[in-house]
């Protein structure tokens, strides 16, 4: 394939000169440079050439051109207002050559061209040009692979054409939307996010074989680590990556909030509202993605009835995998049988009362799932990866998890057939199972996998790729048997057995009747106490070696004897001093094809199976784990992964996984790493990838006109009519993220408007409160340089800290501390917090970064011999050491957040009596004595005025956001006008903080400030100051909230756009038309709010086939100006229960339209969601806001 992007230096026009190995023909396409749509007529001479040189001559007698660059492959174009984005892969390496001449490639290299586009002379404001220059940011390079010419986004080998993909894992799904739309499907391959990795190999005979691992990670739920946990709208989990088996975090609804600012605890939050919702839809995909092809799996049934009958006439074969009959259930749906194991690697015990509620939750969405979906094979397997380690270490804990996957695996079989030349006889099936493989190839089964183990941890990182690995290993080994490879040492292979049959354990595939051990049997528990023993239980003996007649020939050095104890017969080879069950083939060397037992390597230890696999094949196996898992944890988290050191239990001390993986010293850091890259730039990642994948394109380009969306349905897998709420709004990611949960129940809204009350706590002027973030990176920015500074002799002393009495710059360091955390806290926010009072050692993990913190710098002082001004906080103490014992009393003593500034204030009270009584004149005295607590006196006697400095901050940051809410819920109601709401907030602060400098003048006459003592003039001093300072932002911040809409508009050229463009300019912004659409529920729509002007609620995007879609009306950038809603009847209120009960509709309701215009997103959705069937109500009447423009 070559791609060449061509630029006319006479018109500045911009063609695509495309050649692909697909076809013998050259295209010419064009990019339009008024709105950016891609031409292409088909035209012989005019845009079709038969070679790339032809029209490339073509260009070059229309105009001079020059090329701005050449690619090997085209991944995408997009048109974004007046820029288009021509994505070029610039370099590929052939990953993985697959049979008929398919070649999987890597992208190595990538560029982003930025055509520039006329777009009718408007311009992108400068948000939406620095997001436009975000999109290159997006991680592409060795990350993404795409096939030409065969399907490699289902299990391999794939009977579905090249371009008919699985469009969950195509990336650039959206990219591709102006190729198809110009009719060239296949000049843009479906590009798939994840590793493929090959490894060519030899067996023990010398037969060369090549190991290949695809990884496709989901588009359905993209996003980063803290961003994208759980379910999302399309009932699909984060983190998602499909292999032969799956992995993922925990498909219900649920999150993680991080306390103090990202840098403390990470605790998972299951969501309080239908928390299981969509996780029946997730594994009805799942069902349907792992189950059999219906036509061979009845080929296969018929193929495994005649071996029963062979098999009884005295022929044995090998049935394993023609089980999967694919028997339908009552409703004739093959794929609710098939089976779905969850290995659930969270801890289950009480240390981590987070993930083991996530557990419990875990197993109750399966519970519910299944009893939904008629009793279908889901199930959930709990195995605490990190508790098993801890008490039987690693070698334990995998032997463990063989233990309990060895049921499971076998029951799902793998997929064994052979691909050869030659058109597929799919007509008249018989028991021919076979499908066709691009290249006129074709693919006869011998059997197919029937199923699917799923694997999860939190993240689905590290302990689920521990463990994927080795189950893979198990996998590994009868996928080569199934295939006749001798994988195995043939001397290490018969000391195995020998050593394991000896114990008695056999195959350890199965009981005494030959059956597979039901799972349910394998109590975790005893597991975790007597894993051994579980491994050794009896088993099937079906893989035994005939037994001995006694008259075979045996070759020299070799003996036969019969073991007392079972009957059997052994055999002894002098010549090697070695002991087999297996009889040796006349060479001497025993024949492992004979006696390998189905799925053999379940029931041996990590050492044995060690011993047994060839280190060539185990070494490069670990390898593209490793590979594996660093490269979706750097998707995830921008971080290796961690735990890796594990995959090299089965190289032995010759492997190279110590040295090249992330071992035990190295996590902490990667665990460091991770944290700061996440909570630094997790949303900034967000938002590139959302852009790449063409999501929420109205927030990110609200002004911007972008001419293709992605419109195409995700087949069959999203399932989209198999919903268990059918009148479940759909959510964007940013709703979500805010806890805002689908309303839509009776109680949704009992008046005409609904505010946001309490629960939003947002502040009138904006939705993001700017200002507290403002205020918090103001004052960490100022205390860093003030810290910097004062070590300078330019720095002016009297901003110096004072030493007895009175005020300066840096006396205000950790006041401003204490006052920004609590300002995000809990309390302050009036929320619920987690418990009544934490535990002791919680509060110690809680405080345990900024204890470290403290007690290095106290260490680091010490030892470098560091000057340290005793009159801060004493000779050991320091700032770290005090905010880690505030948080120590903040966990231990729990207050009611109305008790918050009383409480505040009576410590406050009785800590400035004891000051007054003589103690602040022991903490100001030069001289003290040489005992611990003199030498820190002035920290230690210090923290109670810090306490009380704590909890009034709390308190008075409680006040903040509590008047901010009821300002907004006034201007809800519409009794305020948003103005006015805004102004008495303002007002009310300014009052706030007068009230306390007079309370700081009072308390200063009767004893000045001091910082050494914290006495109560200096602690109101630190609250009238930082309230004083969040003041003044909140007013730049409604300052700039009441701007941005002419900044906008003067962005845009508005106001000084003479003639035409002034009045395309007014037309573009102030002209709005209104429609009028009546919209069936569900209504198929994803609503967001609008990133800038005043509150509105905006159409985001259209589910394909939706309701709305089909209503033909509804647009995508369409504000909601008011909506039909619910409200109950003046006089009605307490009668809805006797004249609404029964078969009747209720009659003490009725039908309204509601303003939307300057609500909060959640008050619109509460009004959306109040149309509900209990009051007979099944539709939904939108009136559309729409921007008129000239084009």
């Amino acid at each position: 394939m070559s791609i060449i992007l061509t630029r006319s230096k006479a018109t500045d026009q911009h063609c695509l000169v495309t050649s692909l190995s697909t076809r013998e023909d050259t295209q010419l396409i064009l990019i339009d440079p008024e709105d950016g749509r891609l031409k292409y007529s088909n035209s012989p001479g005019i845009d079709t050439f038969s070679c790339e040189g032809e029209a490339l001559d073509f260009l070059a007698d229309v105009d001079p051109y020059e090329i701005l660059e050449r690619g090997v492959a085209l991944l995408g174009y997009a048109a974004i207002g007046s820029a288009g984005l021509v994505l070029l892969a610039t370099r590929t390496r052939p990953a993985a050559a697959l049979p008929g001449g398919h070649v999987v490639r890597l992208v190595t290299e990538s560029r982003w061209v930025n055509v520039p586009l006329q777009d009718g002379g408007r311009r992108l404001t400068p948000e939406e040009a620095e997001r436009v220059d975000m999109v290159p940011n997006f991680s592409l390079n060795n990350a993404h692979f795409y096939c030409e010419t065969a399907d490699v986004s289902r299990g391999f080998p794939s009977a579905r054409p090249a371009g008919a993909p699985s469009w969950e894992f195509v990336w650039n799904r959206w990219l591709a939307t102006p190729l198809r739309a110009a009719g060239l499907p296949a000049h843009c391959p479906h590009l798939l996010q994840g590793v493929v990795e090959a490894r060519t190999l030899q067996d023990a005979t010398g037969r060369r074989f090549t190991l290949v691992l695809l990884a496709r990670r989901s588009r359905l739920h993209p996003g980063m680590r803290y961003i994208a946990r759980g379910l999302n709208a399309l009932a699909s989990p984060g983190n998602e990556i499909d292999f032969l088996w799956r992995r993922g975090t925990v498909p219900i609804w649920w999150g993680v909030e991080l306390r103090s600012g990202g840098v403390g605890e990470a605790n998972i939050v299951v969501s309080p509202s239908r928390p299981y919702r969509g996780t029946r839809r997730y594994f009805r995909r799942l069902q349907k993605r792992y189950a059999p092809d219906p036509a061979v799996a009845s080929a296969l049934g018929a193929a495994a009835e005649a071996a029963d009958c062979a098999a009884s006439s005295g022929n044995g074969v090998d049935g394993g995998g023609a089980e999967e009959g694919g028997d339908a259930d009552e409703d004739g749906d093959a794929s609710l049988r098939v089976p779905v194991a969850c290995i659930n690697l969270l801890r289950c015990n009480m240390q981590r009362k987070d993930e083991l509620l996530l557990s419990e939750h875990f197993a109750e969405g399966v519970r519910r799932a299944r009893r939904r979906c008629a009793g279908a094979p889901l199930r959930v397997l709990n195995f605490d990866w990190h508790g098993m380690t801890k008490d039987l270490r690693e070698r334990g804990a995998v032997e463990g998890l063989w233990a309990l996957l060895v049921s499971i695996v076998a029951e799902g079989g793998v997929s064994v057939g052979t691909l050869e030349p030659g058109e597929c006889r799919r007509s008249g099936f018989g028991t021919c199972a076979e499908t066709p493989w691009p290249g006129g190839w074709r693919a006869r089964w011998e059997a197919q996998q029937r199923g699917c183990v799923r694997f999860n941890c939190a993240d689905s990182l590290d302990r689920t790729n521990a463990a994927s690995y080795f189950c893979a290993v198990q996998v590994l080994a009868e996928q080569c048997r199934r295939l006749g490879l001798n994988i195995e040492s043939p001397a290490a292979a018969a000391a195995a057995t020998n050593g394991a049959r000896e114990r008695g354990g056999g195959a350890g595939q199965g009981n005494s009747n030959g059956k597979p051990r039901d799972p349910a049997a394998l109590d975790i528990s005893s597991i975790h106490r007597r894993v051994r023993d579980l491994m050794l239980a009896k088993g099937d003996r079906s893989g035994d070696p005939p037994s001995y007649s006694g008259n075979d020939t045996l070759p020299a050095g070799w003996e036969a004897r019969k073991d007392a104890a079972s009957g059997r017969t052994f055999f002894i080879d002098h010549n090697t001093r070695a002991t087999t069950w297996d009889q040796a083939a006349a060479n001497g060397e025993p024949a492992p094809a004979k006696t390998q037992a189905k799925w053999g390597l379940f029931g041996l230890s990590v050492d044995e199976v060690r011993a047994r696999l060839r280190s060539d094949l185990v070494a490069a196996h670990a390898e593209v784990f490793l590979i594996n898992g660093d490269m979706n944890s750097a998707l995830y988290t921008s971080s290796r992964a961690m735990h890796s050191a594990v995959l090299g239990l089965l190289q032995g001390d010759s492997g190279g996984m110590a040295k090249s993986s992330v071992g035990r010293l190295q996590n902490l850091s990667v665990s460091v790493q991770r944290r700061w890259n996440n909570v630094l730039s997790d949303a900034t990642r967000q938002v590139v990838v959302e852009m790449f994948l063409g999501l929420r394109l109205g927030a990110h380009f609200p002004s911007a006109r972008i001419p293709y969306t992605d419109d195409l349905p995700l087949e069959g897998e999203s399932d989209a009519g198999d919903s268990e709420e059918s009148d479940e709004p759909l959510l964007p990611p940013a709703a979500r993220q805010a806890g805002m949960e689908p309303l839509a129940s009776e109680a949704a809204l009992r008046s005409e408007a609904r505010p946001a009350a309490r629960s939003a706590l947002l502040a009138v002027s904006c939705s993001q409160k700017r200002y507290v973030s403002w205020y918090r990176g103001a004052t960490l920015l100022c205390t860093c340089v003030a810290i910097l500074a004062v070590d300078f002799t330019a720095f002016p002393r009297r901003f110096a800290k004072s030493r007895t009495y009175g005020t300066s710059v840096m006396d205000v360091g950790v006041g401003c501390a204490i006052f920004a955390s609590a300002l995000v806290a809990k309390e302050a926010r009036q929320e619920a917090p987690r418990a009544a009072r934490a535990g002791i050692c919680t509060a110690l993990r809680q405080s345990a970064t900024l204890l470290a913190l403290g007690g290095a710098r106290a260490l680091l002082t010490q030892v470098t011999d560091y000057s340290v001004n005793a009159a801060e906080y004493g000779e050991h103490c320091n700032f770290y050491l005090i905010l880690a014992v505030l948080s120590l009393l903040k966990a231990r003593a729990r207050l009611p957040p109305r008790w918050l500034l009383p409480a505040g204030a009576a410590v406050a009270a009785m800590h400035q009596a004891a000051l007054s009584a003589g103690l602040i004149g022991v903490i100001h005295a030069e001289e003290g004595g040489s005992s611990l607590l003199s030498r820190n006196k002035e920290g230690v006697f210090s923290l109670p005025g810090y306490w009380a400095l704590s909890l009034m901050s709390t308190g008075l940051a409680r006040l903040v956001h509590g008047s901010a809410a009821a300002a907004a819920a006034a201007a809800a109601r519409g009794s305020l006008s948003h103005g006015r709401a805004l102004r008495r907030w303002l007002l009310r602060l300014a009052c706030t903080d007068a009230v306390l400098w007079v309370v700081y003048a009072v308390l200063a006459a009767m004893q000045p400030a001091s910082r050494r003592a914290c006495n109560a003039a200096y602690a109101a001093w630190l609250l009238a100051l930082n309230l004083l300072l969040l003041l003044a932002l909140a007013c730049v911040d409604a300052l700039c909230s009441a701007l941005e809409p002419a900044l906008d508009q003067l962005a845009s050229g508005g106001p000084f756009a003479a003639g035409a463009d002034a009045e395309a300019a007014g037309t573009a912004h102030n002209r709005f038309e209104l429609l009028s659409v009546t919209i069936r529920k569900p209504l198929g729509l994803v609503l967001a709010e609008a990133p800038a002007g005043p509150r509105s609620v905006v159409v985001e995007s259209i589910a394909e086939g939706g309701n709305a879609a089909k209503s033909g009306i509804v647009r995508v950038g369409d504000f909601i100006n008011r909506c039909s809603a619910t409200v109950l009847k003046a006089g009605k209120d307490g009668e809805y229960e006797r004249e609404g009960y029964g078969q009747r509709p209720y009659d003490n309701w009725e039908t309204v339209m509601f303003d939307c215009k300057d609500q909060d997103f959640k008050t619109v959705l509460a009004a959306i969601g109040s149309n509900n069937e209990r009051w007979g109500i099944n539709k939904v009447t939108l009136e559309l806001r729409r921007p008129v423009t000239d084009f």
